[in-house]
């Protein structure tokens, strides 16, 4: 059975951590440290520490877990909050390695209308992808922006 629940990294030479929530925490646990290991870790805090250190500067905590089975809206309430929880208490976001205030995992950051409507990150729909006059017809569709043919050049 998969672990769920809250982690944590903490680098014994500075008492700084990362946290992180999971529904399946070894896999999760073993992921950060093959990207540890290799020095692609995309946290560069965080990567940087353990390059330093070592592997033996870093060490895993397990924060929290879940016993009970959790509906799926109220597990990932449950992850979000616990995580943010566990980020304010340990300070993890001010003087630690976490760069966001968790939750799900970019909270507190919302991309700027245009540049979602030019690129779509995260959709789950698949889009054909439009070249040309399709494209300008859709952007001008999906913005609301009245652009002349004229003043395009399309």
């Amino acid at each position: 059975m998969k672990q769920i629940g809250i982690y944590g990294f903490q680098s014994r030479g500075s008492g700084k951590w990362y946290v992180g929530q999971s529904r399946d925490m070894v896999h999760r646990h073993q992921d950060h440290w093959r990207l540890l290991c290799k020095g692609i870790h995309p946290n560069e805090l965080f990567q940087r520490a353990f390059t330093q250190g070592g592997e033996n500067n870093i060490e895993y905590v397990v924060l929290s877990f879940l016993l009970i089975k959790l509906v799926k809206g109220e597990l990932k309430e449950w992850l979000n909050t616990t995580e943010k929880l566990w980020i304010k208490t340990l300070n993890a976001k001010v003087s630690g390695y976490n760069q966001t205030i968790g939750g799900a995992g970019t909270v507190g950051w919302r991309p700027d209308p245009l540049v979602k409507n030019l690129y779509p990150w995260g959709r789950k729909i698949k889009k054909k992808r439009l070249v040309g006059k399709a494209y300008w017809r859709s952007f001008k569709r999906s913005t609301g922006l009245g652009l002349s043919k004229a003043g395009l050049g399309v």
